[in-house]
């Protein structure tokens, strides 16, 4: 009579699923357990080969939640064994990629209508002065004129 080794169910992934995207950057991991297991070993690597862990840890659940943030857009990889008191593989080598950097709305602009600008410039001096004489007397009065009378049709007129 023989004793063979008894295979430990490995773990199953659950979530984040493998090969999902836009996961939150604090994922939230679960896997099925392994029926007789205390303790689980849960492994996250940014690189396929999981030779440089992001995440090594110990746990006595079937889950783990991310405490630090991973990147934005970043791909992920993770697996999960029981360790005790029973062992079991590695589960599935299971992929995720993480939510693409939220894009910060474009400012509100509000324009304003406003009436057309309006510049109140002062009247200019004027320039030619009019005013009615007889032509011997036009100097003299040109010399005191402040501002143009109204004109009659019959008297001659000047300007200067």
């Amino acid at each position: 009579f023989s004793i063979q080794p008894v295979m430990a169910v490995l773990p199953g992934i659950l979530s984040p699923p493998n090969g999902h995207a836009n996961i939150s950057q604090k994922p939230a991991f679960s896997w099925s357990p392994v029926s007789g297991a205390a303790e689980y070993q849960f492994i996250l690597s940014d690189n396929i080969t999981m030779d440089s862990p992001i995440a090594d840890i110990i746990v006595a659940t079937t889950g783990f939640t991310m405490t630090r943030e991973l990147e934005y857009g970043g791909m992920y990889f993770w697996q999960v064994r029981a360790i005790k008191p029973i062992e079991s593989e590695w589960s599935q080598l299971a992929n995720f990629t993480v939510e693409k950097q939220p894009v910060e709305p474009a400012p509100v602009v509000t324009v304003k209508q406003q009436t057309p600008l309006v510049v109140d410039l002062p009247e200019p001096p004027p320039e030619t002065i009019i005013k009615r004489a007889p032509p011997s007397n036009l100097r003299h009065l040109l010399s005191r004129a402040t501002s143009a009378p109204p004109f009659t049709l019959r008297l001659p007129y000047y300007w200067r």
